[in-house]
């Protein structure tokens, strides 16, 4: 991803204009630059980031949009707008689902590391979703052969090349527990409120540590070396009750239960990565795409082309700028219910789900393949958790075998958003 040398040059030159005693000249080419440098920053989100790959060669479903794929698996991770996201990174507000493939049972993340798992997932009927694109070409007499390499949907007789950020899969934090009937995603751990709702046995925990909370307030309480008033007390027991999991000492008893109960510990899980999109990396491009001159962008002409842009926007910077940050607040998240309609009932962890949508190579990060963006899920039937079972539950027309619809069912009154073409390549 390049954000243009005159882009560059210009936040330069406006910091030495800014030293040199002209504030206001450069702050001007500051804003104009800055303004240049988001642009590109999103136009690579939607144009480059994203490397479609070539259909699936072990086809689960037949599809006769060659654009999209479904795979079946079951319902590992909510991935929440915004997680484990920060600063300028929170652009990209899509919402996510993390699949654990069928045929594998999420029981086995407890008995197998997450490196052997996934190894058995690229090897199995959905495995080339989740497989290395660049995987070399298995050795003649391997008895356990790997994948074959995967080709870019761009350009299908060409291999996918040395990829620009590597491989190394998605995997999610799962807390494992022995006297626990399954594994617990990490974010809902964290989240004291979402954890209880998980088993009643956690919901008594969430009680008890607050009867606990209270309990400890019937005698003195000191804070920093001091003992507090009665007012003090009364005004903290008050406050409490409106949210008992958001006072720190609650939550503190809580986890100790918890852990004293259950021993969790935590786990990496392989997972295929599947994205609502959001709209804002759309709605911030567009505004600042406004009255862009678009030309060649390499060599001397696209030094010129960026010097043209430039000089627009120290004019239309600001003003690009401030309608960027409303663009930023009004976007819409991405949602399940943009692709579910819920006729099917809540979507929980662990239910089994038929995806379907695009199939890409994530080249950011650390690069993964993902499902971007999801068009429709289906809740459906639980799998054959055998390989030769789940490939006779597949086959199209067979009792009980999911089926992937075309139609793109909404929920609610939002208006759907056209397919994001333009996010990948």
């Amino acid at each position: 991803m390049s954000v243009g040398v005159a882009n560059i040059a210009a936040a330069i030159a406006a910091i030495v204009a800014v030293v040199a005693g002209f504030a206001a000249a450069g702050l001007v080419v500051a804003f104009a630059a800055g303004a240049e440098i988001i642009r590109r920053v999103a136009s690579w989100q939607l144009n480059g980031k994203l490397i479609c790959l070539k259909n699936v060669k072990r086809h689960v479903f037949d599809d006769p949009d060659s654009d999209h794929i479904c795979v079946l698996g079951s319902v590992l991770y909510f991935e929440k707008v915004g997680e484990d996201k920060s600063g300028f990174e929170n652009i990209d507000n899509d919402f996510a689902v993390n699949l654990f493939l069928a045929p594998f049972s999420i029981g086995a993340i407890a008995s197998q590391a997450a490196d052997t798992l996934q190894r058995a997932m690229e090897r199995s009927p959905q495995g080339d979703l989740v497989q290395n694109p660049d995987a070399p070409k298995p050795t003649p007499g391997d008895p356990n052969p790997g994948p074959e390499p995967l080709m870019r949907k761009d350009d299908p007789s060409q291999k996918f090349g040395a990829m620009p950020a590597g491989f190394t899969g998605y995997q999610r934090g799962m807390m494992i527990s022995s006297k626990f009937p399954r594994p617990v995603p990490s974010n809902v751990y964290r989240d004291p409120h979402e954890l209880v709702k998980l088993d009643p046995k956690l919901a008594q925990m969430g009680q008890d540590a607050y009867e606990d909370f209270v309990l400890e307030f019937h005698g003195p309480v000191f804070e920093s070396g001091q003992p507090l008033s009665k007012e003090a007390k009364d005004a903290m027991l008050a406050e409490a009750a409106k949210d008992p999991l958001a006072e720190p000492r609650v939550v503190a008893n809580f986890y100790q239960l918890v852990q004293e109960a259950f021993a969790f510990a935590e786990k990496n899980a392989p997972a295929l990565h599947c994205e609502f999109e959001g709209s804002r990396i759309r709605d911030v491009y567009n505004v600042l795409d406004f009255a862009h001159v678009h030309c060649d962008t390499s060599g001397f002409w696209g030094f010129l082309c960026d010097v043209l842009n430039l000089l627009i926007s120290i004019f239309l910077g600001i003003p690009k700028l401030i309608a960027a940050a409303f663009a930023w607040a009004n976007a819409d998240d991405g949602s399940l219910s943009d692709a579910y309609d819920g006729a099917g009932g809540e979507i929980r962890l662990g239910d089994p789900i038929v995806v379907r949508g695009r199939w890409v190579y994530d080249s950011a990060h650390t690069g993964y393949n993902e499902i971007h963006a999801v068009r429709t899920v289906q809740k459906t039937l639980p799998s054959p958790h055998d390989i030769a079972g789940f490939k006779v539950f597949m086959i199209p027309g067979a009792l009980n075998s999911p089926k992937c619809h075309l139609a793109r069912r909404l929920r609610g009154t939002r208006k759907p958003r056209p397919e994001p073409a333009t996010r990948v390549t």
